[in-house]
């Protein structure tokens, strides 16, 4: 609801006009700015976030996701790089690091990061039909399989697996699996 949204950014306006250096006034903002769209603006806030406090992984992170939301992909991956040096514990941050590698047809390090998004998160459906589609773009048709299970495992529903697995068990010869995929 965009109402509460303007309530809440009037309020933390408040706040960094009361005291600049407010790390998380600033924070705050950004992500009330990033929920109405105003991208620009969001930038700004969590740049000043990083300014306060550049070990800040949370504001680098939500950064990359204005970054990416202007389609800035090289500035997203570098805060996504600040963010998982300063948190490697962050399955998110691996998740979009790799979603954005993939997208810049880096797909080893997509790979990789999608591995450390399971490891970090192993019950998040989408990484793993993720992680699928990039075993099956780099010809890991069975490793796909598996990943597509998996995620079938959490989310049986999701049409989006069945359809991924149907398709690369074509491409392996296993017609019966991928009609029975098809018919899911």
């Amino acid at each position: 609801d965009s109402t509460y949204y303007k309530e809440a950014e009037q309020k933390f306006l408040q706040a960094v006009a009361e005291d600049s250096s407010s790390e998380q006034a600033y924070f705050h903002l950004g992500r009330t700015r990033s929920q109405l769209q105003d991208f620009r603006s969001a930038l700004k806030d969590f740049s000043r976030t990083i300014e306060l406090n550049p070990a800040n992984s949370e504001a680098y992170f939500n950064r990359s996701i204005i970054y990416t939301q202007l389609d800035e992909k090289l500035e997203a991956l570098a805060d996504l790089n600040s963010s998982i040096e300063l948190s490697s514990d962050n399955a998110d941050a691996f998740f979009n690091r790799a979603y954005l590698r993939a997208e810049m047809n880096d797909y080893d390090g997509a790979l990789a990061d999608y591995n450390q998004a399971v490891d970090l998160n192993p019950t998040n459906p989408k990484t793993y039909v993720n992680r699928g589609n990039i075993k099956g773009l780099l010809k890991d048709h069975k490793g796909a399989v598996e990943d597509f299970t998996k995620s079938l495992e959490f989310d049986s529903l999701n049409a989006q697996a069945y359809l991924n697995r149907a398709n690369d068990r074509i491409l392996m010869e296993d017609y019966d699996g991928a009609v029975k995929d098809f018919s899911e």
